[in-house]
């Protein structure tokens, strides 16, 4: 039998092996890496650009405030009373204001805005914030949204019959929000960007995170940062793609991801296909079979 020692070797050339294969840059394998990479609050959209109007109709802005604190997370609109987005959003806030209609930070005069406090807060019951697990929560809204035209409108829900991981493997997809541009940004971007990103393969999304000690699971898919695109976007934002038919549909919710955009790190989102029951459960929202 091989020392503990020769096994560790053993396992980290294979693994090693794997991820050549599979493209991906490996990270430095120590029992520490996991949390040097999980950075939820950390945000970027890198290489993406500012939005046009009629973009993103489903976009929201969530405004978390904790004591004199204050937070920025995407989220998206799925009925006309509630928003999709990251439980590690909300959790432990006081107090929030979800905006609408506007893709700036700043009052602009002129542009369609809605604005609405929450009329509850559901996080998932399952919600793990160490192990970022079922990182899904819903906003109900106090009022209805007002749907106008291309600039305020729902995004729609994966079939029942998309609930797996690896069904939108290498999918081309949207990613939204107010992230920072570059590593070197300071603060968030005025107005709201958008970018295409690749949904990864989930087997090679797997083994990348085994490395540091990390499971991923059926609840969670990836998105491979290849140096244009986006690595990650706001928390809490969804992962867009589109259909056949030529309807938006969101497939995942903005987790976390690495520190540092290098390429080849994947960033994770929460695969909304594994909780359509939950959602149709607490918004009444219809599922497709």
């Amino acid at each position: 039998m091989p020392s503990s020692t020769s096994l560790s070797c053993l396992l980290w050339f294979s693994f090693s092996t794997l991820a050549v294969v599979a493209g991906l840059q490996l990270p430095s394998f120590s029992a520490s890496s996991l949390w040097r990479f999980i950075f939820p609050n950390q945000i970027r959209i890198v290489g993406g650009r500012p939005a046009l109007n009629e973009e993103c109709p489903y976009q929201a802005l969530i405004r978390a405030y904790k004591g004199e604190v204050s937070y920025i997370c995407g989220g998206s609109i799925i009925s006309d009373q509630h928003i999709l987005t990251a439980a590690h959003c909300l959790q432990g806030m006081d107090y929030m204001l979800v905006q609408v209609g506007s893709q700036s930070l700043k009052y602009q005069p002129g542009t369609p805005i809605f604005q609405v406090s929450p009329k509850d807060v559901i996080l998932h019951k399952d919600y793990d914030q160490y192990l970022m697990k079922n990182d899904i929560a819903i906003i109900p809204l106090k009022y209805k949204i007002p749907y106008l035209l291309d600039y305020i409108k729902p995004v729609r829900l994966p079939k029942l019959s998309q609930r797996e991981p690896d069904v939108f493997d290498d999918y081309q997809a949207r990613i939204s929000g107010w992230g920072k541009v570059h590593d070197s940004d300071t603060k968030a971007q005025a107005n709201l960007q958008t970018a295409k990103v690749t949904v990864m393969p989930f087997w090679q999304c797997r083994i990348y995170f085994s490395i540091m000690y990390y499971e991923l699971d059926d609840s969670q898919i990836c998105t491979l940062y290849q140096g244009s695109g986006t690595c990650n976007g706001d928390s809490g934002g969804g992962l867009v793609i589109e259909e056949e038919d030529g309807i938006e549909t969101i497939i995942g919710i903005v987790s976390f991801g690495t520190q540092l955009c290098e390429s080849g790190s994947p960033g994770v989102y929460t695969n909304v296909g594994a909780y359509l029951s939950w959602i149709s459960q607490h918004t009444g929202v219809h599922l497709r079979q």
